[in-house]
C-alpha cells in the first residue's frame, strides 16, 4: 500500500479528514444477496470445532489454523485520556520566560541526525527535545499532531484497500466458472492479506498504547515542574515583598527619591503580567492542540472499530468459503473413492480370470512334462540296470585293489617308523657329543683367558719396572749433571775422610735395603709365572694351528 505523508500538521489533518470522508462515501454498498449481510458475527462466535476431514487434509488444516488464530487474537485498543481535560491555570516561573526563538526546537542536533529515529512507532522519546532554559525535556505537540494525522491517513488508505479487496473477492467467489486451483490460490492470498492487516492493526494498537504512556508521563513531569516553579515563585515574591516593606519602613529617603524606584517596580510588575499572559495563551494553545489530538484519536478509534468489524466479516466469509470448499472436496473425494473401488474390483476380477486361465495352461503343461518325465525315467531305469551290473563288477575289482594298497601302505608305514626311530637315536648321540665338546671348549677358553690375564699382569709389571728404572736413571743423570755444573774445574781428588755413620744415614740405608728387597721379591714372584704362561701360549697357538 502506498503511504503519503504531509509536512504541515494542519494540512495533514484537513487532507486526512477529506480523504476519510471521500473514501467512506466512495465505498461500494454490499449487495443484498451477499453472504456477509446474513452472517455478521463477532470473533467470539466463530466455531472452534475442527472441520470435517476432507480429501485435501492440508487445506483443512490451514483453514482450521487460520480460524483458531483469528479467534484467539483480539484487538487491544485502549482510549487514550487527554492530558488536559481540566483547565490548568498556573503561573510559570519568571526565570523560564525566554523568547520562543531562543528555545530548543524539536529537530535538535541530537534528534535530527540520520542515525536516530524520530518516528513515534520505534522511539517513544522522539517527540521531546531538551530545553536549556528549564533544564528538562519539552513535549512537542506539533510533532505528535503530525504523527497522529499520518497514522489516520494510513488507516484510511488501508480501509479503502480492504474494501476493494472484499469487493474483488466477493465478485470472484460469486462466479462459478473459476477453477478450484484458482479459488484455492485466491483464498490463500486473501488469508495472507488478512494476517498482514491483523499484524499491522496490532502494531498500531501497541504504538498507540506506548504513545499514550509517554504523553501521560510527560504531562505528569510538566505538572510537577510547574507546581515546583509556582511554589518557588511564590516564595520569592513573598520574600521580595517582605524585603520591600522592611526597606520602606527602615529607609530614611524622601518621597521624591522613592518615587522613581516605585515606578520602576511597577513597570517590572507590568512586564511580568504581560509575560504571564503570554504563557497563559501558550498553555491555552497547547490545550486546544491536545483537544484536536483527542478528536483525531477518537476518529482513529472509530476507524479501528470499523476495520475490526470488516475483519470479522472477512473471517466469517472466509470460514464459510472454506467450509463449502471442504464439502465440495469431500463429495468429490467420496465419488472418486467409489469409482476407484469399482475400478479396483473390476481389475481384481479380470486379474482373477486371467490367473485361472494361466493356471489351466500351467496344469496342461505340467501334465505333458510329467508324461515326458515318465518315459525318460523308464529309459533311465533300463540303463541303470545295465550300469548296476557293471558297477558291481567294478566294485569287486576296486575292493581287491584297495586291500592290496592297504597292505602296501602298512608296510611302508612300519618302515618309516623304523627309520624315524634310528634318526632320533643318531640325533640324540650327536647332541650328546656336541654338548661334551662345547663343555671342553668352554673349559679351554676359560684357561686361555686366565693365561692371557696372567700375561697381561706380567707385561704390566715389566713395563712398570722398566719405567721406574728409566725415571731413576733420568733423575740420577740430572743430579749428576747439576753436580758437575756446580764445579768450575776438576780438582785433584782429595783424600777421603772417614766419617762416622750417623743414625740418619743408617736409617736411610735400612729403608733402602728393605725397599730393594721388597722390589726384588715382587719381581721374582712375577717372573715365576713366566714359564707356565709361555707354555700355555705355545700350546694354544699349536692347537689353533692344528685345528
Amino acid at each position: 500500500m502506498k503511504r503519503a505523508f504531509s509536512s504541515s500538521p494542519a494540512a495533514v489533518a484537513e487532507e486526512s479528514d477529506q480523504t476519510k470522508s471521500a473514501s467512506i462515501s466512495k465505498l461500494p454498498p454490499l449487495p443484498a444477496s451477499s453472504p456477509m449481510n446474513s452472517h455478521f458475527t463477532t470473533i467470539a462466535s466463530v466455531p472452534q470445532t475442527p472441520m470435517a476431514a476432507g480429501p485435501n487434509s492440508g487445506t483443512s488444516r490451514r483453514a482450521s489454523y487460520v480460524l483458531s488464530v483469528l479467534s484467539s487474537t483480539k484487538p487491544r485498543v485502549k482510549a487514550t485520556p487527554h492530558p488536559y481535560r481540566a483547565p490548568i491555570r498556573r503561573t510559570p516561573h519568571p526565570l523560564i520566560r525566554v523568547p520562543l526563538e531562543r528555545r530548543a526546537s524539536f529537530a535538535t542536533v541530537t534528534t535530527s541526525t540520520p542515525s536516530t529515529n524520530n518516528d513515534l512507532t520505534t522511539n517513544l522519546k522522539a517527540n521531546t527535545s531538551f530545553d536549556p532554559a528549564i533544564g528538562e525535556t519539552r513535549f512537542n505537540v506539533a510533532k505528535m499532531n503530525g504523527y497522529l494525522h499520518k497514522l489516520n491517513e494510513k488507516l484510511v488508505e488501508e480501509n479503502l484497500g480492504l474494501h476493494l479487496a472484499l469487493k474483488e473477492y466477493e465478485g470472484s467467489s460469486s462466479s462459478h466458472s473459476i477453477a478450484p486451483a484458482l479459488e484455492l490460490a485466491q483464498a490463500e492470498e486473501w488469508q495472507h492479506v488478512v494476517a498482514s492487516l491483523r499484524e499491522e492493526l496490532d502494531a498500531a494498537n501497541a504504538k498507540r498504547e506506548r504513545l499514550a504512556d509517554e504523553v501521560r508521563r510527560l504531562t505528569a513531569n510538566a505538572g510537577r515542574k510547574e507546581m515546583e516553579w509556582d511554589a518557588k515563585l511564590r516564595e520569592e515574591l513573598d520574600a521580595a515583598n517582605a524585603t520591600q516593606l522592611s526597606w520602606m519602613q527602615n529607609s530614611t529617603l524622601s518621597v521624591a527619591q522613592i518615587a522613581p524606584l516605585l515606578s520602576e517596580i511597577q513597570r517590572l510588575r507590568d512586564e511580568v503580567a504581560v509575560k504571564e499572559q503570554k504563557v497563559d495563551d501558550e498553555l491555552d494553545g497547547l490545550q486546544d492542540a491536545f483537544g484536536r489530538n483527542n478528536n483525531v484519536l477518537r476518529r482513529l478509534q472509530e476507524e479501528i472499530d470499523r476495520r475490526e468489524k470488516l475483519q470479522v466479516e472477512v473471517n466469517e466469509f472466509t470460514r464459510r468459503e472454506h467450509m463449502e470448499r471442504a464439502e465440495r472436496e469431500a463429495l468429490t473425494e467420496r465419488h472418486r473413492v467409489e469409482l476407484d473401488n469399482m475400478a479396483e474390483e473390476l481389475q481384481a476380477a479380470s486379474q482373477e480370470k486371467q490367473r485361472l486361465h494361466e493356471d489351466r495352461i500351467e496344469v496342461q503343461r505340467m501334465i505333458r512334462d510329467l508324461e515326458r518325465d515318465l518315459q525318460r525315467l523308464r529309459r533311465e531305469a533300463d540303463r541303470f540296470g545295465h550300469d548296476l551290473s557293471d558297477l558291481q563288477a567294478e566294485k569287486a575289482r576296486v575292493e581287491a585293489k584297495r586291500s592290496e594298497e592297504k597292505a602296501l601302505s602298512e608296510r611302508q608305514r612300519q618302515r618309516s617308523a623304523t627309520e624315524v626311530r634310528l634318526v632320533k637315536e643318531q640325533l640324540s648321540a650327536a647332541q650328546t657329543e656336541a654338548r661334551t665338546e662345547i663343555e671342553q671348549l668352554r673349559i679351554q677358553h676359560k684357561k686361555e683367558c686366565k693365561g692371557l690375564i696372567v700375561q697381561i699382569h706380567y707385561l704390566k709389571d715389566l713395563y712398570r719396572r722398566e719405567t721406574v728404572f728409566r725415571m731413576d736413571l733420568a733423575y740420577q743423570k740430572s743430579y749428576l749433571q747439576a753436580a758437575l755444573a756446580r764445579q768450575p774445574y776438576l780438582l785433584p781428588q782429595a783424600p777421603r775422610i772417614e766419617r762416622p755413620i750417623s743414625l740418619r744415614g743408617a736409617a736411610q740405608a735400612v729403608i733402602f735395603i728393605s725397599r730393594i728387597k721388597h722390589s726384588s721379591d715382587q719381581w721374582r714372584s712375577q717372573r715365576a709365572h713366566r714359564p707356565s704362561m709361555y707354555a700355555a701360549l705355545e700350546d694354544a697357538r699349536r692347537r689353533r694351528t692344528s685345528s
